[in-house]
Formats: structure tokens, C-alpha cells, sequence
């Protein structure tokens, strides 16, 4: 399926509801543009700060720890293809 569609005077285009949901990108979030051989994949991105307060956990994360998940999911974001 291909789309077209419109940037307006201030540089933005709406994504057509049928992609943001193949996307499972909700409204405010944030997309990925990649330029790889002549063509732009798209991507939602995904981050720790977006799914905070999500996880019931049973102690706090030391500050070790919490860095070095940090750090995992930002190496895992890199690992786009």
C-alpha cells in the first residue's frame, strides 16, 4: 500500500491513522526517520522514559543497575534493522 501526503508551512505531515497503528505509535509519540540506500524507513521509538512506571517491582533499583539498563536499551535502540 503507498501513501501520499502533505507537509504544511511549518514542515509537518500527518502520518495516515492506518500506519500509525501498524507503527503502534499513539498520538505524541515519537518517530524514527532512517535514510539507508536511497530510501527512509520509519520507526516508532521506544525508550525506557515511555514505559516508566509500568513494571510493579518488589525492591528499588540501585543506581549500578539502573545504569546499566540504561545503557542496554540504548545500545538495543541502535540495533534498528
Amino acid at each position: 500500500m503507498a501513501y501520499t501526503v502533505q507537509i504544511n508551512s511549518r514542515g509537518n505531515i500527518t502520518i495516515p491513522k492506518e500506519i500509525r497503528d501498524d507503527l503502534g505509535a499513539p498520538v505524541n509519540s515519537k518517530i524514527l526517520f532512517i535514510k539507508k540506500s536511497g530510501y527512509y524507513i520509519i520507526k516508532p521509538v521506544r525508550n525506557l522514559s515511555a514505559i516508566g512506571g509500568s513494571f510493579k517491582i518488589d525492591k528499588p533499583i540501585d543506581d549500578k543497575t539502573l545504569t546499566k539498563l540504561k545503557k542496554k536499551a540504548f545500545l538495543r535502540s541502535k540495533n534498528i534493522y
